[in-house]
Formats: C-alpha cells, sequence, structure tokens
C-alpha cells in the first residue's frame, strides 16, 4: 500500500465510548411482574398477560390469555417446554421450572441460560452490508449500513428495525441518484436516532459527510450534509451530553495530495456550532504536508473532545498513530504522535475512556501487509503512555475497529484477523491490566470485516457486518448475536477460537503540530425514503433435524407371537434428551428406545414408532400380522409337510411327548382324532 497516495474509505469503523445495554433489575421485576401463568383444572396451559391488556370475561374471569411473544416461546421451547395441553402435574412442575429460570435471569441476567443466540443475513440479490447496530429501548434493536439491492440510487442509506430475536419489524432506505450510506447510528433525544456516513447524491462533489435524524419509526426530521470542493470523507460521530452531535472526516488540503483532519458540532437540531480543523504544511513552496486522519471520537467526563487516528509523513514514509484532545468548542488542546517499533504504518481506530479519566486507544499496526498486530494503548488524561499491548501471530493481519467499556474494569474490543483472501471476525475481552479474558473467531467462507460491536438487550453481544456465504445476494447484511463470553449456539458453526498472543515492543511518543484548513460547505439534502425489500436468512441456531428408523421383527408369525421393536435415531442441532413412544397397536405402548412385545391374539397390527426432541418430531410406522396356528405346523410357515405328519404320529404312537400345537385339548396325550387335524392341515383341508 503506497501511503503517499493514501486514500481512507468513505466510511470507517470507529471506537464508541461505555454505553450499558444490560437490563436492569427494576425492568426485569417489572416485566415479570406483568405476566401471569393460569391453570385450567383438567388440562395444564399457559397463559400469558399484560397488565395493560383487558381482562377475559369468558369462563374464570380471573384468568387473562394471550399468546406468548416470539421470544417467550422460543424461550420456553428451548427449555423443552411444548405448547400442547399437558397432564395437570407435569404442567405445575414445568410451570415451576419456568418460574426458576425467569428467577435466575433476574438476579443473574449474564446466566448463559438467559442469554439468545441467534444469526441472521438481510439483503436482496446484489451487495448489501450492515456498519452498526443499537439496542433499542423498547427491546430488540435498530441497524444501519447501506443496499445495492434497492433504493433510489446506485446504493442507498439502510435501516432496519429487529425484534430481539431477529426477526425484520421494519426496514427503510434513504438517498439520491447517486451513492449513498450510513456508517453509524446513535440514540438521539426522545427516542430518536443519529444516522451518519457519506453522500455523493447531495451536497459538494465527490463524498460529503451525511448525517439525519431520523423518529423512532424511521422517519426524517432534519438532514444536512458537509463537504469540501476535492472531497469529504466521513470517518466518526458522537452524540454529545446536550443532545447534539460531534462528527469528524478529512479531506485533501487545497494545492496537496495530503489530508486534513475535521471536527464538527451540531445542536440537536442540526444547526453547526463550530468546527475545527487541523493539519500542517511542511515548506511553503513545496506542498509536502503531514496527514492528519481522525478515525474516531469520544467525549470525555468533562466535555472535552479526544480523537484518534493516524498521521502519514511523505518524506518518511511513515504513519503514526495520533491522539488529540480538543475543549468543549473544539480548542486544540494538545496533540500526540505514537510510534511502534512492531511496523511502519497503523494507526488508532477506537477510542473510550476509562473509570480513571484517561484513555484506551486501539487499532492495528503493520510491518507489512498482510502481517499485522492489533495495538491498545492505555492513556493518561494527558496522553502519556501507562501501558500499551500488541497481539498478533507473527504471519496474518490483526486489527481492532471498535471498543466497548462494559465495567470499570472490563473492556470489549471487537476487530478482524485477515490476508489476502480470508477475513474473520475477532471479538475479545480483556481486563484493566489489558490481560486476555477470551477471545473468539467467526466466518466461513471469503472475507469478512467486523462493524462496530454493541451490548444486547440481555447483556450478550451482538455485531454487524457482511457475508458473502449466508443469505439471498451477492452478498448480504449480516448479524451475529452472542452471549457475554461470545459463544452460541453449537449449531452456529462459525464460531472458532481465535489465538492471538501477546508482542513485545515499544512505543515511541512525540508532540506533533497543527495547522487550520479550509472551513467545510454545508448543503441541504433532500434524501428519498422508501420501504426496504431486504429478506431474513435465519442462520441459525439451525432447527433440530431428526432422522429416525425402526424395525419389528419378526413383522409375521402365529399367535402368541414375540416381536423385537428396535429404533435408530440420527439428530443434528438438537437439544436434551429424545422422547420415544411406541404405539404397538393393541392398545399397548412404550417408552423405551427398544423393547420386546409379545401379541397373543391373531390379527393385523399397526404400529407406529414417534420421536420427540427440541421441538422436532420423527415418525416410522408398520404392520405386523399374526395368525391362529395350525396344529402341527412345527416350524411356523403355516403349512404342514409331510414330516411333520409323521412327527404327530409318533406323538400319537407316544415315541415322542406332544408338541407343536398337536394336542389341542391340551390333555397330554394325542388322540386319532388330532392327528387327523394334522393331516388336514397337510391336505389343506383346515388352516387357521
Amino acid at each position: 500500500m503506497d501511503l503517499k497516495g493514501w486514500q481512507a474509505p468513505a466510511c470507517s469503523i470507529r471506537g464508541r465510548a461505555m454505553r450499558s445495554r444490560i437490563p436492569t433489575l427494576s425492568v426485569l421485576i417489572s416485566s415479570l411482574s406483568s405476566l401471569s401463568i393460569a391453570v385450567t383444572p383438567s388440562t395444564h396451559s399457559t397463559a400469558f398477560s399484560a397488565k395493560s391488556e383487558p381482562r377475559s370475561t369468558v369462563g374464570n374471569p380471573s384468568l387473562v390469555a394471550r399468546q406468548p411473544t416470539p421470544r417467550e416461546q422460543r424461550f420456553l421451547a428451548m427449555r423443552g417446554y411444548r405448547f400442547t395441553d399437558t397432564p395437570l402435574l407435569k404442567g405445575l412442575i414445568l410451570d415451576f421450572a419456568f418460574l426458576v429460570i425467569v428467577t435466575l435471569c433476574t438476579f443473574w441476567p449474564l446466566s448463559p441460560l438467559c442469554q439468545e443466540t441467534w444469526s441472521y443475513a438481510y439483503g436482496g440479490y446484489e451487495r448489501d452490508s450492515l456498519c452498526d447496530i443499537l439496542a433499542t429501548n423498547e427491546g430488540g434493536y435498530i441497524a444501519a449500513g447501506y443496499t445495492e439491492s434497492f433504493g433510489a440510487g446506485q446504493r442507498d442509506g439502510w435501516v432496519l428495525r429487529l425484534d430481539e430475536l431477529g426477526g425484520i419489524i421494519w426496514q427503510k432506505t434513504y438517498g439520491g441518484a447517486d451513492t449513498d450510506l450510513f456508517c453509524h447510528l446513535f440514540p438521539a433525544p426522545g427516542g430518536d436516532y443519529y444516522l451518519a456516513g457519506t453522500t455523493r447524491s447531495f451536497g459538494l462533489e465527490h463524498n460529503n459527510i451525511w448525517i439525519l435524524r431520523i423518529d423512532p419509526e424511521g422517519n426524517i426530521l432534519w438532514e444536512t450534509a458537509f463537504g469540501h470542493s476535492l472531497g469529504m470523507l466521513y470517518t466518526d460521530a458522537l452524540p454529545t451530553d446536550d443532545g447534539g452531535i460531534v462528527l469528524c472526516g478529512e479531506t485533501d488540503r487545497e494545492g496537496s495530495t495530503c489530508r486534513v483532519g475535521y471536527v464538527v458540532k451540531l445542536t440537536a437540531q442540526g444547526v453547526l456550532e463550530w468546527q475545527t480543523t487541523y493539519g500542517w504544511i511542511y515548506g511553503d513552496s513545496i506542498p509536502e504536508c503531514i496527514t492528519y486522519g481522525p478515525q474516531a471520537i469520544v467525549q470525555t467526563k468533562q466535555r472535552d473532545f479526544v480523537l484518534c487516528g493516524l498521521t502519514f509523513i511523505p518524506w518518511v514514509t511513515e504513519t503514526y498513530w495520533l491522539v488529540t484532545r480538543l475543549g468543549s468548542d473544539g480548542t486544540i488542546l494538545w496533540n500526540r504522535s505514537y510510534d511502534c517499533d512492531l511496523g511502519y504504518r497503523g494507526g488508532g481506530y477506537a477510542i473510550l475512556e476509562t473509570a480513571g479519566g484517561g484513555f484506551l486507544v486501539s487499532g492495528a499496526n503493520e510491518p507489512s501487509p498482510p502481517d499485522g498486530y492489533a495495538l491498545i494503548l492505555n492513556l493518561d488524561s494527558q496522553g502519556n503512555l501507562l501501558w500499551s499491548k500488541a497481539f498478533g501471530d507473527g504471519s496474518v493481519g490483526w486489527d481492532i475497529s471498535d471498543s466497548i467499556a462494559i465495567a470499570d474494569d472490563r473492556y470489549l474490543f471487537f476487530g478482524d484477523k485477515n490476508t489476502y483472501d480470508m477475513g474473520r471476525l475477532w471479538t475479545f475481552e480483556l481486563d484493566q491490566a489489558g490481560q486476555m479474558i477470551w477471545q473468539r473467531l467467526y466466518g466461513v467462507g471469503g472475507n469478512i470485516y467486523s462493524g462496530n460491536g454493541e451490548i444486547g438487550s440481555d447483556g450478550g453481544l451482538i455485531i454487524p457486518t457482511y457475508s458473502y456465504d449466508y443469505g439471498v445476494g451477492d452478498r448480504d447484511g449480516w448479524v451475529i448475536k452472542t452471549n457475554h463470553e461470545g459463544n452460541m449456539d453449537t449449531s452456529c458453526d462459525f464460531v472458532q477460537g481465535a489465538y492471538a498472543f501477546e508482542f513485545d515492543h515499544t512505543i515511541t511518543i512525540e508532540d506533533f503540530p497543527t495547522a487550520d484548513g479550509p472551513v467545510l460547505w454545508q448543503s441541504t439534502t433532500s434524501a428519498q425514503v422508501n420501504d426496504g425489500a431486504g429478506i431474513a436468512t435465519l442462520v441459525c441456531p439451525k432447527p433440530c433435524a431428526l432422522n429416525c428408523e425402526a424395525s419389528a421383527t419378526p413383522a409375521t408369525g402365529t399367535a402368541p407371537l414375540d416381536v423385537m421393536f428396535a429404533s435408530y435415531l440420527d439428530s443434528q442441532y438438537c437439544s436434551g434428551e429424545p422422547d420415544y413412544e411406541w404405539s404397538f397397536g393393541d392398545g399397548n405402548s412404550s417408552d423405551d428406545i427398544n423393547v420386546s412385545h409379545t401379541y397373543p391374539v391373531p390379527g393385523t397390527y399397526d404400529w407406529a414408532l414417534t420421536v420427540e426432541q427440541d421441538g422436532a418430531r420423527c415418525s416410522r410406522t408398520g404392520t405386523i400380522h399374526v395368525f391362529q396356528p395350525i396344529p402341527g405346523d412345527c416350524d411356523g410357515d403355516r403349512t404342514v409337510t409331510i414330516g411333520e405328519v409323521q412327527k404327530a404320529i409318533n406323538m400319537f404312537l407316544a415315541v415322542t411327548d406332544p408338541a407343536c400345537r398337536v394336542d389341542a385339548d391340551a390333555d397330554g396325550f394325542v388322540s386319532i382324532g388330532e392327528v387327523q387335524g394334522v393331516i388336514n392341515g397337510f391336505l389343506g383341508v383346515a388352516k387357521g
């Protein structure tokens, strides 16, 4: 990669400040208190009710019934609960088990039992991607990215509202005739959302920073764009504590190929408050300069702003990490660079404030592609280094694109492990000393790169990205929902172990100068809003799949007939133990896996095996033929041979003991009449 001609992406990934989404205890208790479970006198069933719903006046007015929500149904079904009538005692046991689980999830919401894991691909038949996602106050999620499958232009911004299990509630596209996309979304006052990204349909020529505010239903409240005649690259945004939003990006300095960093502050109504530029020209006659590329921004507890990114110095052909602190009005307070000896280029792509008022800056450092190391700097409030960590394996590239503080001493990081032809999502957790707690990789097939991860509504993790392997199109948006340790249902076969190790390194810190750049132009935009047509494709958990076989041996014979029933079961993606139910066709049954059964009476019996496991069912059937025994038919083939007639005569002569049902009256002796019965069987005169 020739950094003299370095081009930042139109949308870049960024870090995010601490934003807890774990449900509070009061919310969970309130949710629990709004449910009731009813048991009828004769059969058992669950009846969920919300206090705000009208109560039934049919039957017992004290019972309120409604259909369980999809989350409630899956919550119970995953634990073996069936929404059918069951015996009262069993139903009471299941009710008790359900209440135990709900109580557990109330007080220990991070229990794996209480966290749903799932994955969906979303999109049409072209290229689509999801870049950011948030847990909503109403439950579920809202995701943003772009689509080339539908909308007004070549590429439109795309927003999807999802339920807690990934189902689409609504989706909309935003844009004009050219290329538009969303990189990030953030909560805004009043339950609204900010959407930030890039537009070519509106504003000045080339790329423009694009910011919209939408209501909870996706309707645009206001929108605007900022640009420059040489093009403007959006990199990050952040909602501020006064309800507004701050944007950062970079553009070309006039007369030079280098870039200048920008920070723009807007009110909650989209009115420009201030903008700051920073960059430095080297020399007056030769327009060489230092590139400033801000990639992520965070607001501090003191209401200042701290940015991280990179700076490129042409005459040494190296890039350094850059961290800049701004006052609440955009004034530059300090600007420092950080050089790691593991590689000659890199940059900080995510930043968060720690409990002590310092900062965790994370990104990548590359000696040469595809090699690379994920680098984390722990800085104090003035940018001094407290500690640093470098992770990798010495052979492929590792980098970090997003970070979240989940507690005062726990931090989540989202990034990638990549080579020239393969990318994998990489997620890991560190403690406050920088020690790795766990790490995971996600992906199959072609390149996959991480979007901006989030804490789910149940305390698990949710990650947006794209996939070439799942969905209906060339490339679909992809969302992965894990538990709080990155684990998923065993049927999610794209989850892999990660093995990034810590490497020794040295960090060199310098103060860096800055200078003003050209002012950005603000433009009015008028995006078309259309309903999206993306298709949701479930990736996992895959439904339980059963393949069963059954045999009955022998299938024919004379009464009394002993039959051995045997079963074989192959199950995939199933949890729990299978339930077996044999029906023998004579009013008897068994729940054993393999069982022997005797048919004492002649007749035709239709048997059936039913196996149920984790909501799936498999059945097999067959028929048993039981015949009336024929006197003298010793081998049970329903024919009497001349040899069997001779055996009957020997029994009459007392040469052998009575057998083969020749002694019809069971008196211990074979009479001449009983021998005649055997002869009739031989002649076919009488058969059973």
